[in-house]
């Protein structure tokens, strides 16, 4: 009796929480980091890299209504960004704020997301605020919006990052072994064409795991984890079929050497389309493979 089997092989995007992930996350390399502000804002002959030069002597100011204002930080690749510093200038002086974490290279605020944190800063200035809170999020740009200041212009001598680099997978497939078809299999054996992962340095990817069904969360200390290197070449598929076919997920997961996994979501729009590895049972019409 041939088997039917259909499954989705989807790629994974987003951090979760396992083992000791209560660290303390690490300061984001200022080197790596670069700096726009609000086009429309006058700024006074000095550039948004003052914001991140390791000198809070050096300050970024800009003048204008601060309802727009924004400072947007590149952070050089995706973090989980947990907290920031902000060194709060001794005259000119951010008020109230709203924090903004972001895949989005957009100037619209309403593709910006969900604030991370909003607040006001201490009206003492010359000092540092050392640990504003954030709702952990993973992105590539932090971004400081105004809203409030103490006269009609502002200085932002200093910021400091805080967050750990965003495991991605990038890329995750399989395929008939047999006749290379993205489309239908008729073997529990199938190929993986495409397996791609990423981090950033210090971090470094060291497992990857592949289970059948969302539900199949690995934590960090579990026994099927296998080392990075080599990755895989092929799968087999283990859900047994009842004989009148059976649809299985398959999700790719990788950790990394702090011990965090990151983890498949769906529906996830950066996932791939679904892959539909297929071979009916006897009583099934047999589609051409590589046909849709």
């Amino acid at each position: 009796m041939r088997k039917s089997i259909l499954v989705r092989a989807l790629m994974c995007c987003l951090i979760v929480s396992v083992g000791a992930w209560a660290l303390a996350a690490s300061e984001i390399p200022k080197g790596q980091m670069t700096a726009t502000a609000e086009s429309s804002l006058n700024v006074f002959g000095n550039s948004p890299s003052l914001a991140i030069d390791g000198s809070s002597a050096n300050v970024f100011g800009i003048t204008g209504q601060f309802t727009t204002a924004w400072l947007r930080i590149d952070l050089g690749g995706r973090y989980n960004v947990q907290s920031l510093g902000y060194y709060q200038d001794a005259t000119w002086q951010v008020v109230g704020y709203s924090v903004y974490v972001t895949d989005s290279s957009s100037p619209t605020q309403s593709t910006w997301g969900a604030t991370v944190a909003d607040g006001t800063l201490p009206s003492a200035g010359g000092r540092l605020v050392p640990d504003i809170s954030l709702t952990p999020t993973d992105g590539h740009y932090l971004i400081i919006f105004v809203k409030s200041d103490h006269v009609f212009h502002v200085n932002i001598p200093e910021i400091w990052i805080y967050g750990d680099p965003v495991i991605d997978v990038s890329s995750f497939g399989v395929a008939d072994a047999t006749s290379g078809s993205a489309i239908y299999t008729n073997q529990a054996t199938v190929n993986v064409t495409s397996f791609v992962a990423s981090t950033i340095a210090p971090k470094t990817i060291t497992h990857y795991m592949i289970t059948e069904g969302l539900t199949d969360v690995p934590l960090a200390d579990d026994g099927r984890w296998q080392p990075i290197d080599p990755l895989p070449t092929s799968y087999t598929i283990l859900t047994a079929d009842p004989g009148t076919g059976i649809d299985v997920a398959l999700y790719a997961w990788v950790k990394d050497s702090a011990g965090r996994i990151a983890a498949s979501r769906a529906p996830a729009s950066t996932c791939a389309p679904p892959i539909r590895l297929f071979s009916p049972a006897a009583s099934s019409p047999m589609p051409s493979l590589g046909s849709p």
